[in-house]
């Protein structure tokens, strides 16, 4: 399925979201993620490598991407995964790009109320130097 315009604008930048896997267990896991959509019909978010998010991807391909961002814009994505690249941004950060085919994006906003963009702040300035080669990766630069 095509994104809807108005989120595909927002993901061809780029923004924090959150990466929702089934864990071993069968519950659900959530994970802090950043978010590119290199086309319409597919979003682009990243994984720890190693990590819980990466292991639960490969053994359960089903996720789901919710995306908080500008402007009240709030959607759950839903879809198959596949890892398509691994890059070691730096010696602290290497993630594993994960694309999602989506198949459902469900606007989640209500007139009554109004979201904010998920929102951090680094205490190490290096780190961002290393979220910009984060999104570069996710918009389609190849990794190792």
């Amino acid at each position: 399925m095509a994104l809807p315009e108005r989120l595909y604008t927002v993901l061809a930048e780029g923004l924090a979201g959150l990466l929702v896997t089934v864990g071993a267990d069968g519950c659900p896991h959530a994970a802090f993620t950043w978010a590119a959509a290199p086309t319409r019909e597919r979003v682009r978010a990243i994984a720890d490598w190693p990590g819980t998010t990466l292991a639960n991807v490969q053994a359960n391909p089903r996720v789901s991407v919710q995306i908080i961002g500008p402007d009240d814009l709030l959607f759950l994505l839903k879809g198959e995964a596949r890892v398509t690249g691994y890059h070691e941004i730096s010696r602290q950060l290497r993630i594993a790009v994960v694309e999602v085919r989506v198949e459902q994006a469900k606007d989640q906003s209500w007139p009554t109320v109004c979201v904010a963009p998920l929102r951090y702040s680094w205490i190490d300035p290096g780190m961002a130097a290393a979220e910009r080669a984060v999104l570069r990766a996710l918009k389609g630069q190849q990794g190792r």
